[in-house]
């Protein structure tokens, strides 16, 4: 197949992170003989509601210049199950394929589309429960953000706000790049403990700790992007 690669990130994210995936798809395509014709790249809110990479990449699918798009994860083409299978429609009309390498879907096939149906569902379904765990006072909280707790790692507090602090935000960063290329919390605590990088308070890097750090940096990405 003749595929566009589509490599996004959040404006939150490092620009590696979109390095790292179109990485991971040209090497899934060499392993399976699939050509990719074009990379299409966005630094970009998952807020927003419009997406220029995917609109790009549709209209050079209708134009003929590729029958198939590929992605590394799910999110990385749309918001939710309902914007994923939106998509998904419109290049099953243009008899064109969807592809995503880190979950084996391939829509050219009966149980590729299954799968991506099963898939977009649970991803839908744990974006959900995040969401769901945040009350509406620490929701509120937040989008002000206003210090709810103990103050979280990747912030300062002044008169009660949260203020972010660089180089713990740029080590969160590096946190969720190294667990979007499969290292493990355990793994991430190992090298964050052999740079020294400080916590919050004082103890070590642990397993917990850092999927505590992410999870938390999940719940405010989420919020923020609901806001």
């Amino acid at each position: 197949m003749k595929l566009i690669a589509i490599a996004r990130a959040s404006t939150t994210e490092q620009e590696q992170s979109i390095k790292i995936q179109l990485e991971q798809i040209k090497n899934w395509a060499f392993a399976m003989g699939h050509e990719i014709v074009t990379e299409l790249t966005a630094l970009e809110s998952g807020k927003h509601k419009r997406r220029p990479t995917v609109e790009e990449a549709l209209a050079l699918v209708q134009a003929g210049k590729a029958n198939g798009i590929v992605v590394t994860k799910l999110d990385r083409l749309g918001r939710n199950l309902g914007e994923l299978c939106r998509i998904v429609e419109t290049l099953d009309e243009l008899r064109a394929a969807f592809v995503c390498t880190e979950h084996m879907i391939d829509t050219s096939t009966p149980q590729g589309i299954l799968f991506f149906q099963v898939m977009g569902a649970i991803a839908q379904f744990e974006r959900s429960l995040i969401l769901g765990r945040v009350t509406t006072g620490i929701e509120a909280a937040i989008k002000e953000n206003r210090l709810v707790g103990r103050c979280p790692f990747g912030f300062n507090v002044i008169e009660g706000i949260l203020v972010p602090v660089e180089h713990e935000q740029i080590t969160i960063q590096r946190m969720k790049v190294a667990k979007e290329t499969g290292q493990s919390a355990a793994d991430i605590a190992k090298w964050l403990n052999a740079e020294k990088i400080q916590t919050k308070y004082g103890s070590r890097w642990n397993r917990q700790l850092v999927e505590n750090v992410l999870k938390k940096d999940a719940a405010r990405q989420l919020v923020k992007e609901t806001a």
